[in-house]
């Protein structure tokens, strides 16, 4: 299985939006070594797009499918449509590649008529890294199939059956494995992937600490390129819990016995306990984690930069999603020692966002904590991204 980034669809209210394709096989030179007729499932948007990316990938398309009878015998730029069952009756001569907007539903069809290998196209809102950072851009990628894909089945990476339901639901049928995940995360921190790799690229750095690595993408990004780096992962809960966990743990340790001799689990609330004591890292990594913490945030940073060297830096994203109302100021969340253990591990709320933080806000609370905003941008899906030193 492999994830292929194929090129830029348009700009969508201003972002980048791309075309990917995911092959259980092999990705497009696969395609073009299988012999066989190549076939677009679906007739609208998503299979138009598909088909300009393939051709401009040296793939030709022989015919296009749809499961509306009434539809048979038109053509889309000169190229035929058929009736999906009826090329079922002669499946081994075709490579599909599903294009609609409800993939899931094609891959149960498909699983039923015993098609077992074929490829699916999709579009997603994507950071334009490329036009910045071409080499970050394809280690992204790379990293995004080890997690997602090294050493996992079909029925695993790429379940058809999510959170418990089936494709019947319009989430479901449009989610595969971690992969959309994964994606989507870059939109929240791609000002901090760039910060953080230009950085290490110009500093002598030997330790990280990331704080709620989610499944890992940041540090095995990192790790990939920079030889001689340690990560210490501080990840909430018990690691006997989490153990039983099958969702981002399986991922991250899958990562640690990949790089076991350079990234060390630390698992404990970080909230409460005291887990960074006599530590001190060149790097810290605080992505999408600030608005689930329950204790005042001044503390909080306070206790983050006490393991930050004299001239470290911290890497922080948190959404800019607007005001909940919890709370009505950041002033009200308690003192850590003032929270309960029961507070912290009741995960009804911690689930869910407690604060989100506005720029000025986040600022202030930067300042009282004794950190100096060195940069700050907000990403293109509303996410502030700053680059903190201490003063």
């Amino acid at each position: 299985m492999i994830i292929e980034k194929l090129d830029i669809i348009s700009y969508r209210q201003g972002k980048s939006y791309y075309g990917f394709m995911i092959g259980l096989a092999g990705g497009v030179e696969y395609i073009k070594k299988s012999n066989k007729k190549i076939v677009i499932l679906g007739t609208g948007d998503n299979a138009f797009f598909a088909e300009r990316l393939l051709i401009d990938r040296g793939i030709r398309i022989d015919c296009f499918a749809d499961n509306n009878p009434d539809l048979k015998n038109r053509t889309i730029h000169g190229v035929p449509v058929y009736y999906t069952y009826e090329l079922f009756k002669e499946k081994e001569e075709y490579y599909f590649v599903i294009a609609v907007d409800r993939i899931n539903d094609a891959r149960f069809q498909f699983k039923i008529y015993g098609i077992e290998n074929y490829s699916f196209f999709f579009g997603m809102h994507y950071f334009d890294f490329i036009n910045l950072n071409q080499e970050l851009d394809d280690r992204i990628l790379k990293a995004i199939n080890y997690i997602a894909f090294e050493n996992e089945e079909e029925n695993t990476a790429l379940s058809l059956r999510i959170f418990g339901g089936t494709t019947c639901s319009n989430e479901n049928a449009k989610r595969f494995g971690v992969v959309n995940d994964l994606l989507t995360s870059t939109g929240f921190s791609h000002w901090c992937y760039l910060w953080e790799d230009e950085y290490l690229s110009k500093n002598q750095i030997s330790s990280i600490a990331e704080v709620g690595p989610g499944f890992g993408l940041m540090t095995l990004v990192t790790l990939l390129k920079y030889e001689g780096i340690s990560v210490d992962w501080y990840l909430w809960g018990r690691e006997e819990k989490r153990a039983l966990d099958v969702g981002e743990i399986h991922f991250l340790k899958k990562i640690i016995n990949k790089y076991s001799n350079r990234i060390r689990d630390i698992y404990g609330y970080i909230e409460k306990e005291n887990l960074m004591d006599g530590h001190k890292y060149d790097v810290l990594i605080i992505t999408e984690v600030f608005e689930h913490f329950r204790v005042n945030p001044v503390q909080m940073m306070k206790k983050l930069k006490s393991a930050l060297k004299d001239d470290g830096r911290i890497f922080f994203t948190t959404p800019d999603w607007g005001h909940l109302y919890l709370y009505e100021s950041w002033e009200e969340l308690k003192q850590c020692e003032e929270v309960t253990l029961e507070e912290i591990q009741d995960r009804t709320i911690n689930y869910s966002h407690i604060y989100q933080y506005s720029e000025k806000e986040l600022r202030e609370i930067f300042s009282l904590a004794g950190l100096k905003v060195e940069k700050y941008m907000r990403s293109y899906l509303g996410n502030h991204n700053f680059m903190l030193t201490n003063k």
